[in-house]
């Protein structure tokens, strides 16, 4: 267990059966990270993406938070016994939690209903108060349409004191929060992930196809990356900007 109530995925893998398998255990993060996304929950806060350097090559892991851990264990290969003993481990907690209270009658349902709805209520109102305010300060970006390419996006973030960003580190650290992977087209690249496109964060411009002179025949380049308005507000966040931005320096 790491500091702050978060596990490691690299941790993980062995106890849920999958040794020393990351390319597959990773496969169940990415499942993992849909699921939350389905659930409207932030997937950068549940599964923070971290590079170890062990001497050699750097390695990817996860810190995985409470909830993460168990989106990773309902979305494993059920096959593995590992899998199976944490799928019902937390399906007979999940029971424990829910006979733990007497059973209600009608109206003490309905007053308890009618409690959380107001609790729920008073949260959402409490959220919206602390966006009024960053919201405010980003008028002139939500203002805006249309979308950038990643030196354009650096270029923007950077107006922030608090924020120094190239187009390459832009590209790294958006790989870092996993929107975006390494293309395997052959003259390399960058590609969005789908659930970024999803969101609006991210959208690709196809590339033009070219003739290649050598080979004599036809290539189609990887798409180019391109950064939406709300992708820039976006990492403007992650990148702990404070300030406000315009886009009259884009490129």
């Amino acid at each position: 267990m790491l500091a702050g109530n978060r596990w490691s995925a690299r941790a993980l893998m062995s106890p849920l059966g999958y040794g020393a398998d990351w390319r597959n255990f990773e496969a169940v993060i990415d499942r993992a990270e849909r699921s939350a996304l389905n659930q409207g929950h932030d997937v950068s806060d549940l599964f923070v993406a971290v590079t170890e350097k062990s001497g050699g090559r750097p390695r990817v892991d996860y810190h995985l938070s409470r909830f993460a851990c168990y989106l990773v264990a309902m979305n494993g290969d059920p096959r593995k016994p590992e899998v199976a003993a944490a799928q019902a481990y937390f399906a007979i907690k999940t029971r424990e939690a829910e006979t733990a209270t007497p059973a209600l009658t009608g109206p003490e349902l309905m007053a308890t209903a009618l409690l959380e709805a107001a609790a729920t209520l008073k949260a959402k109102d409490q959220q919206i108060a602390e966006l009024e305010a960053p919201a405010r300060a980003w008028k002139n970006l939500a203002d805006a349409k249309g979308n950038y390419s990643v030196a354009e996006a650096a270029k923007i973030l950077s107006q922030d004191t608090n924020i120094r960003i190239g187009r390459d580190r832009l590209f790294d650290f958006m790989h870092s929060k996993r929107w975006i992977f390494r293309s395997r087209n052959s003259r390399g690249g960058w590609e969005a992930r789908q659930e970024q496109v999803d969101t609006g964060r991210l959208c690709e411009r196809p590339a033009r196809p070219f003739l290649n002179s050598k080979s004599g025949e036809y290539e189609l380049p990887a798409p180019t990356l391109r950064v939406t308005v709300k992708g820039i507000a976006k990492l403007h966040e992650l990148l702990g900007g404070s300030g406000q931005l315009t886009l009259s320096d884009a490129a």
